[in-house]
C-alpha cells in the first residue's frame, strides 16, 4: 500500500504556487521528516554570492520552491508529481503546507484529511499541526 501526500506551496497571500503529488510514504515520520530535515538546514535571502550551496541558500520563497522539488524529485521516475494549484482528492492521507510567512520566513505543517474530504481553510486552522517554522526555528518531528 502507498501512503500518498500533496505538498502545497502557498505565498504570502495564501496563493498556492504549485502542488506537488507524492505517492508513497507520505506520513509526518516519512516525507514530512524529509521535508523539515532539507528545509530547516536552509534560509531565505534576497541575492546570493558565488559560494552558495544547493538547500543552504533560497533566493526568495519561489527559489525554495524550485529547490524542494529538485531535491524530492532526485534522479527518480514517478513517485512525485507536479499537479495543478490546489488540487485534491487524490487519495491522499497526508496533505502538506508549506508557507511563506514573510520575506525571509516560513513553516512546513500538515493535516490528515477525513478520506475523500476536500481540505478547506477552516479545516485547515483547527487541526493543522506546525513541524518546523523559521519564526521558532524549532522542529516538531523527530
Amino acid at each position: 500500500m502507498s501512503t500518498r501526500g500533496l505538498i502545497h506551496f502557498k505565498n504570502m497571500d495564501n496563493q498556492t504556487m504549485l502542488t506537488l503529488y507524492n505517492h508513497h510514504d507520505s506520513y509526518p515520520e516519512g516525507l514530512g521528516r524529509n521535508l523539515v530535515e532539507f528545509l530547516s538546514k536552509g534560509r531565505i535571502g534576497n541575492g546570493m554570492g558565488l559560494d552558495v550551496q544547493f538547500g543552504e541558500f533560497f533566493n526568495g520563497f519561489d527559489d525554495l520552491v524550485a529547490q524542494t522539488v529538485v531535491f524530492l524529485k532526485g534522479n527518480t521516475v514517478g513517485e512525485v508529481y507536479v499537479e495543478l494549484p490546489d488540487s485534491w482528492d487524490m487519495g491522499e492521507e497526508y496533505v502538506y503546507y508549506i508557507q511563506e510567512l514573510g520575506e525571509r520566513d516560513f513553516q512546513v505543517s500538515y493535516v490528515e484529511p477525513e478520506f475523500g474530504k476536500h481540505v478547506g481553510d477552516s479545516y485547515r486552522k483547527q487541526h493543522e499541526v506546525v513541524l518546523f517554522s523559521t519564526l521558532t526555528n524549532k522542529e516538531v518531528v523527530k
